[in-house]
């Protein structure tokens, strides 16, 4: 499919192994992007299969996220297992988390700092105790992700600006755009 459809990024033309997902702010432009996928699946001899297909969505989900005109949410879905969970009981459940809420880390601010205390149990020689600081680590880790954490989608024609802080600990940053009225939106979190 890369191959296929090698170039066509400035068309806002995307894949991810056989998932296509074609942007356009336009119904024409739309369809006109349309068919330069149609043409080059033809041409390479590949099919769709119109039950797989959703055509002039205002909304999808894909990977995991859930992307509108302006904004990039985690997956609902996602949220919910978020939401039912219950603290972990051993090192494994642990990682578990981590490596789930750690997929959405660019929706939590400061989110190494947050999951200090939880990174401290998956350490081989560390004593498993969830203690109170694993617990709020846990929760806030949690209630960040199901309090519907929404960031921006980037507008290209427009100034970027970066916010960072950095304590002994940890180090953050989120990419902002600035929009009309002076309002920063959050584009992505970073940190370590």
């Amino acid at each position: 499919m890369s191959i296929v459809l090698a170039g066509s990024s400035d068309l806002k033309i995307a894949c991810y192994i056989d998932d296509i997902i074609i942007a356009s702010k336009t119904f024409e432009e739309h369809m006109n992007r349309l068919e330069i996928v149609f043409k080059r699946l033809q041409s390479a001899n590949l099919k769709v299969k119109p039950s797989k297909c959703s055509f002039l969505q205002h909304e999808i989900t894909y990977l995991g996220h859930t992307v509108r005109e302006t904004q990039v949410l985690p997956d609902g879905k996602n949220l919910d297992s978020i939401r039912k969970s219950l603290p972990p009981t051993n090192r494994k459940q642990v990682r578990s988390f981590l490596r789930f809420t750690g997929f959405y880390r660019i929706f939590i601010p400061s989110y190494s700092k947050i999951a200090l205390p939880l990174t401290h149990l998956t350490r081989e020689n560390a004593q498993f105790c969830l203690g109170e600081n694993e617990q709020e680590s846990f929760e806030s880790l949690k209630n960040h992700l199901v309090s519907v954490p929404c960031l921006s989608l980037p507008d290209f024609d427009k100034p970027f600006a970066i916010c960072t802080d950095a304590s002994k600990y940890s180090s953050g940053a989120v990419l902002v755009q600035e929009d009309e009225l002076g309002f920063q939106h959050p584009i992505s979190f970073a940190s370590r």
